[in-house]
């Protein structure tokens, strides 16, 4: 049957991925703030807004799940953001946006083609895992050639649900390095808000 082996393909991706802001962890958080209260003689409320939410330009800032929505997304305060807000205090400097920001995360990739145009994806990380499919435009998708294609995922992005639609152009191959592009929406779920997310992939083939 042509194109038969095709299928069996199966594809590990190292992906480097732009997350959307610093993560959660209200422990932390607490434990930090109440140093900062002693310290400061003041609520850690009011350090967060002026060392995080403002520098980072928040526009909504709310107690006591201290959320935040600001140009580079929804975040939550983490304990890396009160350690950086707590040397601040201590050396009389901001923390901005850009020093908030995580590095882009590396991701693992699995996917292969359950029929020559459509191929089942798993992608796991530290802070970022989700499973869902994709349509590939060229009846052909599994040959060697470049294919659009769009699809959709499910998965978790530091806890937060989130549901990404990509569309993107991939070098498929039978065998070898494979590489691909692509911008998605990543719609969380639980705050109905989106982001634009650019991605670039680089993988190895295996024909199986």
């Amino acid at each position: 049957m042509q194109g038969f082996g095709d299928i069996w393909n199966l594809n590990f991706y190292v992906q480097v991925q732009e997350p959307v802001g610093p993560e959660r962890n209200n422990q932390g958080f607490r434990i930090v703030g109440e140093i900062l209260t002693d310290i400061t003689g003041s609520s850690y409320n009011k350090p967060v807004k002026d060392y995080i939410g403002d520098p980072a330009g928040a526009n909504t800032f709310s107690v006591p799940n201290l959320l935040f929505e600001a140009h580079g997304g929804l975040f939550y305060s983490s304990i890396h953001d009160m350690a950086l807000f707590a040397r601040g205090i201590i050396n009389n400097t901001y923390v901005d946006d850009t020093t908030l920001a995580d590095p882009a995360l590396i991701m693992v990739r699995v996917d292969y083609f359950v029929v020559p145009r459509v191929d089942l994806e798993a992608n796991i990380g530290f802070k970022y895992s989700s499973l869902g499919t994709k349509f590939h435009i060229r009846r052909t998708a599994s040959d060697q050639v470049f294919s659009p294609f769009v699809g959709t995922m499910i998965g978790l992005e530091r806890g937060m649900g989130v549901f990404q639609v990509p569309a993107e152009v991939q070098f498929i191959c039978h065998k070898g390095f494979s590489v691909s592009a692509n911008i998605s929406e990543l719609i969380y779920l639980e705050y109905s808000r989106f982001e634009w997310l650019f991605e670039v992939s680089l993988g190895y083939r295996f024909n199986l």
